[in-house]
């Protein structure tokens, strides 16, 4: 719950954006790109986002799962899945308080490639470090043979 404290500094620093710089600046020596425009306060955060996953799946029961995996088939490079997938990833942690898995099957070998370029870690202006990098299974590499799968008999 906040605090009348909590509630003064996000005061301050909504109607003084660059007391927040000068606070970063003297704290941890790094300079924030100016101008700081705050986020209206009445618009959500979070907009209404539509996502559209291949599959998604539960491990154990939807109703109390004990993970879950999300299946994408990526036949192109799709530099917009570098920022959706994350997103669609956090909302089932967030929303189920379970760890999961993105499992991407990559129908080419340069889809693999766009894919592992891109698993590497991300920072903000200041340093906050984030990485995703899901499971890839590139087409190219899965043996063809006689063996059937075990779901298509």
């Amino acid at each position: 719950m906040p605090s009348a404290a909590h509630d003064v500094l996000v005061e301050l620093f909504g109607q003084h954006p660059e007391a927040l710089a000068d606070l970063v600046s003297v704290a941890l020596h790094k300079e924030i790109p100016l101008p700081l425009v705050p986020f209206p306060e009445n618009e959500s955060i979070v907009p209404s986002l539509e996502r559209r996953l291949d599959r998604v799946y539960f491990m154990g029961s939807k109703e109390s799962p004990s993970g879950f995996l999300i299946l994408e088939i990526q036949r192109e490079d799709d530099p917009e899945k570098l920022y959706s997938w994350p997103l669609s990833f956090e909302i089932l942690r967030s929303k189920y308080h379970v760890e999961g898995d993105l499992l991407v099957l990559a129908l080419s070998s340069a889809v693999s490639r766009w894919i592992l370029r891109s698993s590497v870690e991300k920072k903000g202006p200041l340093g906050t470090a984030h990485r995703f990098e899901p499971v890839l299974i590139s087409a190219a590499e899965i043996p063809v043979g006689p063996r059937k799968l075990s779901g298509l008999r």
